[in-house]
């Protein structure tokens, strides 16, 4: 499926300041003007994917800056987020330690998944959710004779991203 992590998105030239603001984000709970900051250096990259595509994102309002419909909600078990975080911090440091345990603190409603394989399941069932609306969209169209109109991308919240970013 066409299945993309936002992170992969990151423009190498702004990655200081990408993480300078997720740190200041954690600080001070502004999470807005980080996201905002963000997709000034990615949304055109976002825009371009195919019409069925699945973004990961890290929030309900990072989706809806970047116009996503929402299929899911997805998070790790705390055990495996515990893992997760001593790789992080040694790999990346504390300040993504600290950004990914607001994250994870944050979502209240994901379905729980207590494998990395059983989060990969859950992310591919709803990457074709995503194709079948895309296909019911486009034969809806075609009944009723309308020309194509831009896709719709969809977003998949998730916490911790099967390509591990």
């Amino acid at each position: 499926p066409n299945l993309y992590d936002v992170d992969k998105f990151s423009v190498p030239e702004h990655v200081d300041e990408m993480i300078a603001s997720c740190a200041q984000a954690v600080k001070d709970g502004d999470w807005d003007r980080h996201e905002r900051l963000e997709y000034t250096f990615i949304h055109q990259k976002i825009a371009k994917l195919p019409a069925h595509a699945v973004v990961l994102m890290h929030s309900y309002s990072k989706a809806a800056l970047y116009g996503l419909k929402v299929l899911g909600s997805l998070k790790v078990s705390k055990p495996l987020l515990e893992r997760e975080l001593k790789k992080r911090a040694r790999e990346k440091g504390e300040w993504l330690v600290n950004a990914t345990k607001l994250n994870w603190a944050q979502i209240t409603n994901a379905k729980i998944c207590h494998s990395f394989d059983e989060m990969e399941r859950s992310l591919v069932a709803l990457a074709n959710t995503a194709k079948t609306l895309e296909k019911d969209r486009q034969e809806g169209e075609s009944k009723e004779g309308e020309h194509s109109k831009a896709p719709d991308k969809h977003d998949v919240e998730s916490t911790s991203p099967v390509t591990n970013s």
